[in-house]
């Protein structure tokens, strides 16, 4: 296994809740859909061996920062909606 995991059945609900059409496979779509960065970093924390997905997780800050981004968009989208202006965003990676 590549992932530590509690038991079976938490396996089983952690897929479940991935595999929106239930058809018994996850696709990349519903993977992107389905999982919110901070949700990927606690799942790649439990993996087994320490190589360069578990390198690339964000630490305990970087989240802390991301989720501050976050709100700060999310506050700037909301006052843009309320005043009935447009927002443009330049994302650059």
């Amino acid at each position: 296994r590549l992932f530590k995991v509690e038991d079976e059945a938490a396996l089983r609900q952690n897929f479940d809740q991935l595999d929106i059409d239930k058809d018994g496979v996850i696709t990349f779509l519903e993977w992107s859909e389905s999982v919110r960065l901070s949700e990927v970093n606690s799942l790649i924390r439990t993996c087994n061996e320490k190589g360069p997905l578990y390198r690339a997780a964000l630490d305990d800050e970087e989240l802390k920062l991301y989720s501050n981004m976050v709100a700060r968009v999310q506050r700037i989208m909301d006052l843009a909606q309320e005043l009935g202006v447009r927002v443009m965003v330049d994302a650059e990676w």
